[in-house]
């Protein structure tokens, strides 16, 4: 302390000096304008005399005149009375020193005059105004009393005569001796106004002399400081431009500092970062549940009470997800946030925070985490791949690669313009929802949910108001995912040896298919059934007509659990069990034709909810909701995609499952029925003719539950 003091002890002189100084000039300007103040108020009262007296006279001038003609003359006493009060006070006021009314509100004291020159004037001006003060005193007096005796209406009418012939005698003397006053008044300010302005000069001047000093002798401090300030910005610019972390400062206001590492900008792609708040920084960036989380661990970062280290240990943004824009385009990237308190004697001044862009680790980390969850489907498609079906396998491994074929031949196929766009989407939709039943069936879930993915990207398709070829490449993308798995599974069912089985075990693995199936669909869907599935053990059916038969199955099955059957809940209140129960049967008439029935407990099938939805999707217009018939509902439900459905899931939701059914039975040239009640249940039966026929029927919707 000593050092300083002793390096800086001219500063310190000068610098002391020239507070007094400073000092002593406001003292004088604070003194000056309290004089300046009571001496304006003084020529304001000086000034009111001369208007005062003016008023005396009119008055009772007034008075003179109305009492001659008998007239009321009750205005002309009380304005007499308040100008020759008030002329008197403040007249008293300046000769004694006392207080008389302010000119702005209240009551103010007034200095004795003692001044020879201003002693004269109020001398003479008491002189001439005593006299007729005590008269007008006297006659006022007279004139406030209810009533007058003879002698003192005599008495009145002397007075006033002999006022008014006072007051036009000496009035005008008395009037040029308040303008004195009032001249004498303004003179003494401006002496005292002149003198401020003479202190005020030489204050100054003298304040400048050692200002002047006070630069002098700071300017080669400031000069030797501003090169080791230079010196150590250069390094510090240094460290900013070549670390590879994003550094900045946060204060207790949630301040950003002025200064921060080029890394930052490159991280947040901005260079707008200096003395923003941090909130109103990243809150276009990360979402507001992660924002609260940011401003409520750095306020902990504040408190002095909460150890550092254990903070740090619970941290919780060592992975956070922001969007930025880079190039026009928002970019994802996950950084991990890192705090250090700065703190001086004990005081916690602000924040370091320190951000790394761990984005590449992330993707790697999440490649990983896909790689083995593709290894983990891979290996439980090849488990799946050798209990399957051997003559279901195969059957559907040609299908799929038929089905991919024909939606490859689509994304080639040209179109103009969004509609032909998303008509190409709609066939896609029904292919790969039909290769996503008969997959789901055979327990291939990597092949399900590759095709699933495919119908979430058709869904987002389909909302698009604009829709162009670019918007299919990543379905693509996905079509080639789906094809090179296939040709995995070709590999491995080549090289398992002895992959062969009877026609009775392959026909009771489709039983244990379909359960294994609906026992899945429901846990998804949270709803609990009774599932019995009859009949598919039936001997020498061609092996395409026995996948499009379990293909058909699989959609009536996914159909009647998500559509069909109640949650426990809602069976409940409904008064049924909580467990919905689902009869699956396949049957052969004696002429050889097969029947496929799928029947439900559950809500049974809502028309008034299909004819909106086939409303909303232009499929008919309101004038045709009155007049459809239950045959007409049927085939659209069998034709288009309509779903009653208002969020879409792996199962359903998209319209696509009826439709698939409505597919499979017009290339089987087979007819579809349908038994419904509303809350009692559905029905449907499909009839496939041994011997297919050139068209297919459609039988017509049942209202009765049978």
């Amino acid at each position: 302390m000593a050092s300083i003091f002793g390096r800086y002890a001219a500063i310190i002189a000068t610098v002391a000096i020239f507070l007094v100084l400073v000092l002593g000039v406001l003292g004088n300007n604070f003194y000056t304008s309290f004089q300046t103040e009571a001496t304006a108020e003084a020529v304001n009262i000086a000034g009111r005399q001369r208007m005062l007296s003016q008023r005396t006279a009119k008055s009772l001038s007034n008075l003179n005149f109305n009492f001659s003609i008998k007239a009321d003359i009750s205005n002309e006493i009380a304005e007499l009375k308040a100008a020759s009060s008030l002329f008197d006070r403040s007249l008293k006021a300046f000769s004694e020193g006392g207080e008389t009314s302010s000119t702005k509100s209240g009551d103010t004291y007034l200095e004795q005059v003692i001044s020879g020159k201003g002693r004269k004037i109020l001398d003479d001006a008491n002189a001439l105004w005593n006299p007729l003060f005590v008269k007008l005193s006297s006659m006022i007096a007279l004139l406030q009393k209810p009533s007058l005796t003879p002698e003192e209406k005599v008495s009145v009418t002397r007075l006033i005569s002999e006022n008014v012939s006072y007051a036009s005698i000496n009035i005008n003397q008395i009037l040029k001796l308040m303008n004195d006053l009032t001249n004498y008044q303004e003179g003494i300010a401006t002496q005292s106004a002149d003198r401020s302005r003479l202190i005020q000069a030489l204050g100054i001047i003298a304040s400048l002399i050692c200002f002047a000093v006070i630069l002098f002798l700071i300017f080669g401090q400031l000069q030797r400081a501003d090169k080791r300030a230079q010196l150590a910005r250069q390094e510090t610019k240094k460290i900013f431009e070549t670390v590879d972390q994003g550094l900045f400062l946060i204060d207790r206001e949630f301040n950003m500092g002025s200064q921060h590492s080029k890394e930052l900008e490159k991280i947040f792609s901005t260079n707008s970062l200096a003395g923003k708040k941090l909130q109103s920084f990243i809150s276009d960036i990360v979402s507001n549940a992660d924002l609260e989380k940011v401003l409520r661990y750095i306020k902990l970062l504040f408190d002095p009470h909460k150890k550092q280290r254990l903070l740090r240990d619970l941290n919780p943004l060592k992975k956070l997800p922001i969007q930025v824009q880079e190039n026009g385009e928002l970019t994802n990237k996950y950084l991990r946030f890192s705090f250090s308190r700065v703190e001086t004697e004990g005081e916690i001044e602000g924040v370091l925070t320190s951000v790394t862009d761990i984005s590449n680790e992330v993707r790697l980390e999440n490649e990983l985490i896909e790689e083995t969850k593709r290894n983990e489907k891979q290996l439980e498609m090849i488990r799946v791949l050798l209990s399957a079906d051997a003559t279901m396998l195969p059957e559907f491994i040609k299908s799929s690669d038929d089905t991919y074929e024909k939606i490859n031949q689509i994304f080639r196929d040209p179109a103009r313009g969004t509609k032909e766009f998303k008509e190409k989407a709609d066939s896609v939709l029904t292919l790969i929802h039909a290769t996503k039943g008969e997959s789901g069936l055979l327990g291939l879930s990597l092949i399900a949910e590759t095709c699933n993915d495919i119908e979430i990207r058709i869904d987002q398709l389909k909302h698009k108001s604009d829709i162009s070829g670019d918007d299919f490449l990543s379905l693509t993308i996905l079509l080639d995912r789906l094809i090179s798995t296939n040709e995995q599974m070709k590999s491995v069912v080549s090289a398992i040896s002895g992959y062969s089985k009877s026609a009775q075990t392959a026909n009771s693995a489709d039983t244990q298919n379909l359960i294994k199936l609906a026992t899945e669909i429901a846990t998804r869907q949270n709803k609990n059934i009774r599932f019995s599935a009859g009949g598919f053990d039936l001997p020498n059916l061609p092996p395409k007509l026995r996948k499009n038969i379990l293909s058909l199955a699989s959609q009536l099955l996914r159909n009647a659990i998500s559509h069909g059957i109640e949650s426990p809940v809602q069976r409940k209140e409904n008064g049924k069990h909580e467990v919905g129960n689902i009869k699956l049967a396949l049957l052969q008439e004696a002429n050889g034709d097969l029947v496929l029935s799928c029947e439900d407990d559950g809500m049974g099938v809502d028309f008034e909810k299909i004819k909106l939805e086939a409303v909303k999707s232009g499929l008919i217009n309101e004038d045709d909701m009155r007049r459809i018939s239950s045959k007409q509902l049927l085939q659209l439900m069998l034709n288009n995609r309509l779903s009653t459905r208002t969020v879409a899931d792996i199962d359903s939701g998209r319209g696509a499952g009826l439709s698939v059914v409505g597919s499979i039975s017009n290339q089987l040239n087979g007819r579809v029925s349908l038994q419904t009640g509303q809350a009692k249940g559905s029905k449907f039966v499909i009839h496939v003719p041994k011997k297919n026929s050139t068209q297919s029927a459609i039988q017509p919707a049942k209202e009765n539950y049978a």
